[in-house]
C-alpha cells in the first residue's frame, strides 16, 4: 500500500503495490477512471483509508512522453468545457483537466 497523488488538486489517495515503491516514484496506476500517472507521497501505508487504484508498473519514458503530450489536449478539453457551461448559462469555475495515459478518460475539476 502506498499514498499517492493523481491530480495537484486532488487528495492524496491510497492505492494497492506489492512493489517496494520510494517517495517521488512516478508511477502508472490502474483507476476507476481510466490509467493515470501518480507521485509516491508515502512509500509505505498501512490504515484504514480504502484503496482507490491498484499499481501497474513504474513510469516508463514513453508513460511520461504520453503525459506531456496530453497536456495540449487538457488544455483544449478545458477551454471547451468553459465555453459550453458559458453558453448553456452554468455559473461554475472549472480549473483543470487531465486525460488518462490511455486515452479513454478525461477528468475536469471543477
Amino acid at each position: 500500500m502506498a499514498i499517492v497523488r493523481f491530480f495537484e488538486w486532488d487528495q492524496p489517495k491510497l492505492i494497492f503495490s506489492e512493489k517496494k515503491l520510494k517517495k517521488g516514484d512516478k508511477i502508472v496506476v490502474e483507476h476507476e477512471w481510466g490509467t493515470f500517472l501518480a507521485e509516491v507521497l508515502i512509500p509505505e501505508q498501512k490504515g484504514e483509508l480504502e484503496e482507490e487504484g491498484r499499481f501497474i508498473r513504474l513510469a516508463s519514458a514513453l508513460d511520461l512522453e504520453t503525459a506531456e503530450d496530453n497536456k495540449k489536449k487538457e488544455i483544449e478539453i478545458l477551454d471547451l468545457a468553459k465555453t459550453k457551461a458559458r453558453e448553456v448559462g452554468v455559473s461554475m469555475k472549472l480549473i483543470d483537466s487531465k486525460i488518462s495515459l490511455d486515452g479513454s478518460c478525461a477528468v475536469i475539476a471543477f
